[in-house]
């Protein structure tokens, strides 16, 4: 697995998935602005672990209630990268390890399943307006919703791996 560092001098901002499982069911959050079925996400930052940016993007997204009731064990599921199309290109910019501003040429994804010990829990509706428990059929109904192309090729494999490894049915 690539570390953070080594993504970042490739001019790609590494970024976090959070798969949020529970007795054979995925979670997943609907983003009105985007109006769009979505695991929470984020970037880590320079001076953080995968795992704690993913404990710090579910108490940014959803809150500390939430993230009170997962394991404090996570699985990494998957790395994947997208490029951005050229547009985005001129206006996204990033900060290295080495604090110089870069062009950043798209994301690098880590994926991981963070187990749920419990499915109920305060909704503070920080980033998300709706969530549901899902078994992969209704999650893979959602998600082949999905407008943005490579999001839903991303979630539809991600979905598949869940199931695939037993994680959801």
């Amino acid at each position: 697995m690539r570390t953070a560092q080594e993504v970042r001098k490739m001019n790609l901002r590494p970024t976090i998935i959070c798969c949020p499982v529970y007795d054979k069911k995925i979670l997943l959050f609907f983003k009105k602005d985007y109006k769009m079925w979505m695991l929470p996400q984020g970037g880590i930052d320079s001076s953080e672990s995968p795992a704690q940016a993913i404990f710090r993007e579910l108490t940014e997204e959803v809150g500390a209630d939430f993230v009170s009731k997962c394991s404090p064990e996570v699985i990494f599921l998957k790395e994947d990268e997208i490029d951005f199309k050229p547009r985005v290109l001129d206006v996204a910019k990033f900060v290295t390890e080495s604090v110089e501003n870069k062009n950043i040429k798209g994301k690098y994804y880590y994926v991981y399943l963070v187990n749920c010990l419990n499915p109920d829990f305060l909704f503070e509706k920080k980033e998300f307006d709706e969530y549901f428990w899902l078994e992969y059929k209704g999650a893979k109904g959602l998600v082949d919703k999905i407008y943005q192309v490579n999001k839903r090729k991303q979630l539809l494999e991600v979905l598949d791996i869940l199931k695939a490894q037993n994680y959801i049915e």
